[in-house]
């Protein structure tokens, strides 16, 4: 068999980790057109990345472009109209919701604040904001946890 550099299996959006995993994502998806030869099919995957490094894109950006599209019925050509709807779908919220490493620490901080019975330990938790706050959850978990818990 030979290796034409697609596959009539659905690749599933969970799994599009490169560029030519998006063109095939793509032409199931919105019915673009899979670049023919590898020549061709190079040129487009370096066009998706010089573009992704361009506008700071990640994969999500433009996978959520195609999402958009799809749920709007925009019909492409080639992969490349797909630039032009990434705006739009970010503003609508077709963009997966990133994980906020600050909510961990607000949760991390909460429990603290509710087995901390030190005045000076509690106003420090409460009051640090950002890159602070983080610094003194560690030093409140190193130095005054173990001596809550051994009590």
């Amino acid at each position: 068999m030979v290796d034409r550099g697609y596959t009539l299996d659905m690749i599933p959006r969970s799994d599009v980790k490169s560029s030519l995993d998006l063109l095939k994502y793509g032409q199931q998806t919105l019915g673009t057109r899979m670049p023919i030869g590898s020549k061709r099919r190079s040129l487009a995957c370096e066009r998706i990345n010089l573009e992704m490094a361009a506008q700071r894109w990640t994969m999500d950006h433009l996978l959520a472009a195609v999402d958009y599209m799809k749920a709007r019925g925009i019909q492409a050509n080639s992969f490349d109209f797909v630039f032009y709807h990434v705006e739009p779908a970010v503003k609508d919220g077709f963009m997966p919701r990133q994980h906020n490493k600050w909510e961990d620490l607000d949760a991390a901080v909460a429990e603290a604040v509710a087995k901390e019975t030190d005045e000076s330990w509690l106003r420090k938790l409460v009051m640090a904001r950002g890159i602070a706050r983080q610094k003194v959850y560690e030093k409140w978990s190193h130095e005054r946890l173990p001596q809550l818990e051994g009590s």
